[in-house]
This record gives structure tokens, C-alpha cells and sequence, in this order.
């Protein structure tokens, strides 16, 4: 067993381990909480007990229902890419490679995270950014093509909807790698390594290709 930390209440001993939380009384050991987090430090006052972890501040509790205490802030300490709009928005990606949160905006209050647990995302590699003059924020994808935000409505464009083949190896694993608009409004996105060897579309200020 892995221990992580040992407190002391009255007569027992709480012990966090792995994921776990356990009391031990009298000679007999007992879980109170259980989840796939890791639980580090221990704490306990009058309010109840919490532990730290890589969610934030969790409070303990016997049902093992997570809440989780933490400030705003981006999913992830990952900023590959990082654009600004003119209301002076900025917008971050994560990463690539299957190391990706997601993507995240900053408004000069709060941070705003979309992944696939909260936004209709298919994947949450994204690891390029791009904001056009209209304010419309382009994040580009390892693999599944881009997501388009503009007037906070979020827009998917993949395989299924864009006309830009992937790799050889497989045609729908669109990376892209460039965004730009033209003195017309329309956006130009490059891609990485297109099997047909067409590696650049243009999407009209209309959504047409």
C-alpha cells in the first residue's frame, strides 16, 4: 500500500493512500473514500476533512462524492499556442499527441476550459490557435480537423464536414497546422501531410468550402 500521509484524530489514525481514504480504529482498518484521484496531504477542522490533490482541495466525505475546491484557472499549466482577440480575449491550447486538456480562453476575469467532458469535442488534442480580426477563434486539432468559436457558438469541423483529406494512413487524422484570413474574409487553413496532396482549403465568410 502506498501510503501518502497519517493524521491523527482522538483515537484514530486517517490514512490517504492511492486514491483511497481510511480510518483505522481499534485495530481495524476502514475505507471512507475511494476515487481514481490521487489523495496527497490530509487536513481536518471543524468544517470536515480534505485532502489536497492534482484536482484541487477535495473534501472527504463518506459517500465518496467529489468536491473539489480550487481557484479559476486553464485546465492544464500547457500553453503550446496562444492567440489574442481584438476584445482582447486570449485563447490557449493544450497540446498534442494524447497529451491535451482541451483549449481555454482568459476574458480578464475568468478562465473558460472546452474539452470533451463539456463541449461536443471530439477529441481534446488541440495545439494551435488563431483569432481572426472579426473575433472569431480558430483552434487547430492533432487529428480531428478545427474548432471554429464565434459569437460563442462552437463549431466542429472534421472529417465528416470539411473536404481536406487526413494521412495516408488514415484519411480522416487531419492535422492542422495554419490558419489565415484573406483581405476578403475568408479563412485559409493548411493541413499536415495530405494524402492527396492538397493540403490547403478556403472556408468562406458563409461556411462555404
Amino acid at each position: 500500500v502506498n501510503v501518502l500521509d497519517i493524521i491523527v484524530k482522538n483515537d484514530s489514525l486517517i490514512i490517504s493512500h492511492g486514491g483511497s481514504v481510511s480510518v483505522y480504529y481499534q485495530g481495524n482498518l476502514n475505507t471512507i473514500f475511494s476515487s481514481t484521484i490521487a489523495i496527497n496531504k490530509l487536513s481536518i477542522s471543524k468544517l470536515g476533512l480534505f485532502a489536497a490533490s492534482p484536482k484541487g482541495i477535495i473534501k472527504i466525505e463518506p459517500v465518496s462524492s467529489i468536491t473539489a475546491l480550487y481557484p479559476n484557472g486553464p485546465e492544464a499549466n500547457q500553453f503550446p499556442s496562444i492567440s489574442v482577440d481584438n476584445n482582447g480575449v486570449l485563447w490557449s491550447a493544450s497540446g498534442k499527441d494524447n497529451r491535451g486538456v482541451g483549449f481555454y480562453n482568459y476574458n480578464g476575469n475568468e478562465w473558460t476550459t472546452y474539452n470533451t467532458s463539456n463541449a461536443p469535442l471530439p477529441y481534446n488534442d488541440y495545439h494551435l490557435t488563431y483569432c481572426a480580426s472579426d473575433n472569431t477563434a480558430y483552434i487547430g486539432s492533432w487529428g480531428f480537423g478545427f474548432a471554429r468559436i464565434r459569437n460563442n457558438k462552437l463549431d466542429i469541423f472534421q472529417h465528416t464536414n470539411m473536404p481536406l483529406q487526413g494521412i495516408q494512413e488514415n484519411l480522416a487524422f487531419i492535422v492542422t497546422t495554419g490558419f489565415a484570413n484573406d483581405s476578403k474574409g475568408n479563412l485559409w487553413i493548411l493541413t499536415y501531410a495530405a494524402a492527396d496532396r492538397k493540403p490547403l482549403a478556403m472556408l468562406t465568410k458563409d461556411s462555404t468550402w
